[in-house]
């Protein structure tokens, strides 16, 4: 009982000419690094074999687990703290697009509309 497992790969194998003549290459979709030139078609796939069966005994695929942010659904807004949502909603606002969870939002439009005033009553 064999529990050997089988992988494939994708090969691009093409003919090119050199000034002597027409030779065969082949590279490995997945790792371009893998490749293989010679005067035969079985020659460049066995050489890309033998490349991928010592890739295969010196190598392992492990998985890493990676925390994420928290996802929301596409047009979602995430929560609000219950204090900026409670100033938000006293002020009229309903939507807050990128500025949703920036409490220094609100110091950025207050200094970009005192210098607009200057602007209009200092002109």
């Amino acid at each position: 009982m064999s529990l050997a497992q089988v992988t494939e790969y994708k090969v691009q194998v093409f003919r090119f000419k050199t000034e002597e003549k027409l030779k065969w290459k082949a590279q490995v979709i997945a790792f371009p690094q893998f490749t293989a030139e010679g005067n035969s078609r079985e020659a460049v796939l066995k050489e890309i074999k033998d490349q991928l069966s010592t890739l295969e005994a010196e190598s392992e695929i492990v998985s890493i687990p990676v925390a994420s942010q928290k996802e929301f659904a596409i047009g979602a807004v995430p929560p609000l703290d219950e204090e900026l949502e409670a100033k938000l909603k006293a002020m009229g606002y309903k939507y807050y697009g990128a500025f949703a969870n920036d409490p220094g939002a609100f110091e950025l439009f207050d200094e970009i509309e005192r210098d607009r005033d200057q602007r209009l009553i200092g002109g």
